[in-house]
């Protein structure tokens, strides 16, 4: 799975659960509503390296174990490790998911900001800034 598909997907799954979860504050003309680039935010934090590392070695003892298969074993044995290989995908992403999730709503509340959206992805409304910079700084601090 590529790097690009899995923060695609990343993306989306942050789009839909995330923003749900960060509250609703009471309708009021001071509601801060700023965005964040994903892809961003992802590269820079560890639980999303720590998915890819996991991933990645999940597909390598795969690949071990198809080796060492004959012919006809591995090519039975390659579906249900690609559908496992999918599942676990998911798996690890739901994880790096949740991680920077939780980080994001932290920083968000610590700044006064009432909703964190995906950049380009507010359908309606106005978007005050982008605070991605201003996120990865902080990441950053607390991971390094």
């Amino acid at each position: 799975m590529r790097l690009n598909k899995f923060v695609s997907i990343l993306s989306v799954l942050f789009l839909v659960v995330g923003i749900a979860g960060f509250g609703t504050p009471a309708l009021a003309d001071d509601v801060v509503v700023v965005s964040v680039n994903l892809d961003a935010i992802a590269e820079v934090h560890p639980a999303f390296h720590e998915a890819q590392e996991q991933f990645m070695q999940e597909v390598q003892e795969m690949q071990e174990e198809l080796a060492e298969m004959d012919e006809d074993e591995a090519l039975a044995a390659q579906e249900r490790m690609d559908m496992e290989l999918e599942q676990k995908a998911m798996e690890y992403q739901q994880q790096a998911l949740q991680e920077i999730r939780d980080d994001v709503q932290e920083i968000a509340e610590e700044l006064g900001y009432d909703y964190i959206v995906v950049e380009g992805m507010l359908l309606a409304g106005e978007v005050e800034k982008d605070v991605t910079e201003e996120i990865l700084e902080i990441i950053e601090e607390e991971y390094n």
